[in-house]
This record gives structure tokens, C-alpha cells and sequence, in this order.
């Protein structure tokens, strides 16, 4: 009877813990993505994608990138899109330490 209230726990905790870690998973899959969909819009309005994608950058590098190119006439990028593509290319194409 002791086993199986302990295994019942362990069972409930596992299912709990995987519940929360694949929940967590799929938010940060949708961020990623939406994040990429913002910088293949905006971005390639005005370059190829194959110009940036070639190119890793440090964080700080890429959003001095970024936010020099969402201060130009034409670029229509909101500060908030200019944020999500800084932490997409950084994350994707940061420089590895």
C-alpha cells in the first residue's frame, strides 16, 4: 500500500513537471517564431536575408544594427519589433563565446 501512494506521487509530480516544462517550451517556440516572422518582414524589405543571417554579432552589436536601421525613413519598424528582432538575431545568430 506504502509503495503505491509513493509511486503515485512520483507519477503526479513527473505528469506536473512535464505539463509546466512543455507548456513553458511551446511560449517560447511561439516568441521565437513570431520574433523570426518580424525580422524576415521588416528586414528583407530593404536587404536579402542571407546579408544578416551570414553575419554573427555580439547582443550589444546587434542592437546598435538593428536600431540603426529602424531609425532609417523608410524602415517602419516599431520599437517593440525592433526588441524582438535584437533578441531573435542575437539568440540565433549571436557570437559563440
Amino acid at each position: 500500500m506504502k509503495k503505491k501512494i509513493i509511486l503515485s506521487s512520483i507519477m503526479f509530480i513527473f505528469l506536473f513537471c512535464s505539463i509546466i516544462y512543455g507548456a513553458e517550451t511551446v511560449k517560447n517556440k511561439k516568441d521565437s517564431l513570431d520574433a523570426k516572422e518580424v525580422f524576415e518582414k521588416k528586414c528583407s524589405a530593404c536587404h536579402n536575408l542571407n546579408r544578416t543571417t551570414s553575419t554573427q554579432k555580439t547582443p550589444d552589436e546587434w542592437k546598435t544594427a538593428v536600431w540603426r536601421m529602424k531609425s532609417k525613413k523608410n524602415a517602419n519598424i516599431t520599437d517593440e519589433e525592433a526588441e524582438a528582432i535584437t533578441d531573435y538575431l542575437s539568440k540565433t545568430y549571436g557570437k559563440k563565446r
